[in-house]
């Protein structure tokens, strides 16, 4: 990806101009043998409302996906975080959470989707 950023600098009634070009390359690492503190976690809101006493799935207000650090998947005692838990709860006010999650005010459940390989289960 190029940038072409100019700056105009006036002297008088002179003008110079100098252009620069900047080149930022963006890497994503896919590669397995990367650490896993580089990786993120895909993370599942499911939005709820209370139905004759029972915590019952409804539409979502906006995405309920999105993505956090694999370190952030952890509870204190360095143990995978568990789909449903008080630790997992947490989740939905992770930086990387859309307003509408952190803004939910029903009950909920958190689910997360544990690559193959990096799960509690592996």
């Amino acid at each position: 990806m190029l940038a072409n950023v100019v700056r105009v600098a006036r002297l008088g009634t002179v003008v110079l101009l100098r252009a620069y070009t900047l080149e930022v390359v963006v890497m994503v690492s896919t590669d397995h043998d990367t650490t896993y503190d580089d990786r993120m976690i895909e993370v599942r809101f499911h939005p709820q409302a209370w139905i004759n006493n029972y915590a019952v799935d409804v539409d979502a207000e906006g995405p309920v996906k999105f993505l956090v650090p694999y370190e952030d998947c952890f509870d204190q005692d360095g143990n995978h975080m568990k789909d449903n838990s008080y630790e997992s709860d947490d989740l939905r006010f992770h930086d990387n959470a859309p307003k509408w999650i952190k803004n939910w005010s029903g009950p909920f459940s958190i689910e997360i989707l544990w690559p193959k390989g990096l799960g509690p289960e592996d």
